[in-house]
């Protein structure tokens, strides 16, 4: 198995073991060394105290994103930064999409783009967008 094939197989079954995104339906649809796609459905029990999605929850799905894309190479990673823009407003019921890429990564430093949005008469509709700033320990993730 050549070590990119192993690297993923090493974070997708990390992912599977994330208790908190596997609860929220966070779903990974697509996942290579520099991209990363995901799905989730906005449900009742996300909801703020004005019945919209928590910020929170959208948040944690743009962080669940970062946390894969960033350790995909087997080469534990965590965040130094992450700064989130909410865009428009998205309802209970909906899909929300995820398209998430690496912009720049150095031996000790990742910087990632993450969009969120829904889909609307064959538009895209932005959400969220949140950028994240991942420092590289060096150490793999499984030897």
């Amino acid at each position: 198995m050549s070590s990119k094939k192993k690297n993923f197989k090493i974070v997708k079954s990390l992912y599977e073991k994330d208790k908190f995104a596997q609860k929220m339906g966070f779903e990974l649809l697509d996942l290579t060394e520099k991209t990363i796609k995901m799905k989730t459905t906005l449900r009742k029990d996300m909801e703020n105290l004005y019945g919209k999605p928590h910020g929170a929850a959208l948040f944690g799905f743009a962080d669940a994103a970062f946390s894969i894309l960033v350790n995909n190479q087997n080469n534990i990673s965590v965040a130094l930064d992450c700064s989130i823009s909410y865009h428009n407003a998205a309802d209970t019921g909906v899909t929300l999409y995820l398209d998430g890429k690496k912009l720049s990564t150095s031996r000790k430093i990742c910087v990632c783009l993450f969009e969120i949005y829904k889909k609307k008469d064959s538009e895209n509709v932005p959400i969220v967008t949140m950028k994240g700033t991942a420092y590289r320990t060096g150490r793999p993730i499984q030897k």
